[in-house]
């Protein structure tokens, strides 16, 4: 366990942009737990003797969950109830979302942020920055980028891996004690949201023939708000080419000699990235 101190940051979000409580990517949510009514079946693990307590109002937004260190030994987690283990594969390329909060910033140390168990293996993930003293809003991607196996010097899992563990997760742990000593922690609004999906709204049609050398496309996402877009538009099949940001909604291509191109567009949402960018095929006769 290191004792480097990480910079604690109030109102912060470590990955990805801040949002509100349930915000753009409510429409993505698969599970959550808000803590609107009770603790939601959520309970402590490690250094505590005490249960956690719900707090009906103060959190991000509304009720809470806090539970006091009483510096018994061990780094305390907080346990996620069985809503939010299982099958969860709908999850891969969307985001786990949670807010957190911490009661005093001196003495800080570190250790694995975030922990999921499943299909034989653990995954755990460091997050950017510990909790402020106001809530702390986190996005964790659900993607191999920033995991470790086993330990943070463990290796990157693959796609492969992550997803088997997405499929059958039967442990879900957040740190919920951030300093040596005595004091204070709170969590909120714990989200598994889906990636985002992408839909091409007009343009040449699927498998089409078109006169015109610069057709132009719109696309929307299944995100109500704030989503981003990526685009990219090659000759033939073959994916070739870089994505590039078209976060109009519109993307008209350069002039386009004669023959086969694909275009493609993804989502870069508050719940992840779309991994399956939509294609649109066609071939250009002009005149």
């Amino acid at each position: 366990m290191g004792t480097k101190r990480r910079a604690a940051v109030a109102a912060l979000t470590v990955i990805g942009a801040v949002l509100g409580p349930l915000g753009a990517a409510s429409a993505a949510t698969l599970v959550a737990s808000t803590f609107t009514a009770n603790a939601d079946g959520w309970s402590v693990l490690g250094d505590s003797a005490a249960p956690a307590t719900w707090v009906s109002s103060g959190g991000h937004p509304g009720g809470f969950i806090q539970v006091d260190d009483t510096v018994s030994g061990g780094v305390m987690y907080w346990v996620a109830p069985a809503k939010l283990l299982g099958d969860q594969s709908a999850a891969y390329s969307g985001r786990l979302r949670f807010d957190l909060r911490q009661s005093d910033l001196s003495s800080q140390f570190d250790a694995d942020d975030v922990v999921v168990e499943g299909g034989g293996l653990t995954l755990v993930y460091d997050t950017a920055a510990n909790p402020g003293t106001t809530f702390t809003r986190y996005s964790v991607p659900l993607t191999p980028v920033g995991w470790h196996k086993a330990t943070l010097a463990g290796p990157r899992p693959s796609v492969a891996e992550v997803k088997t563990v997405l499929a059958s997760i039967t442990s879900l742990r957040i740190r919920a004690e951030f300093r040596t000593g005595a004091d204070t922690d709170a969590i909120d609004t714990v989200v598994m949201t889906a990636p985002p999906e992408t839909s091409i709204t007009s343009g040449p049609a699927h498998n089409s023939t078109t006169a015109d050398s610069t057709p132009t496309f719109t696309f929307a996402s299944s995100e109500p708000t704030g989503a981003r877009f990526q685009c990219r538009i090659f000759p033939g099949i073959p994916a070739s080419g870089v994505f590039t940001a078209c976060d109009s909604g519109t993307f008209t291509a350069a002039p386009l000699a004669d023959g086969l191109y694909t275009f493609q567009v993804r989502t870069l949402g508050a719940s992840g990235v779309d991994p399956t960018p939509v294609v649109r095929r066609f071939t250009v006769d002009a005149p």
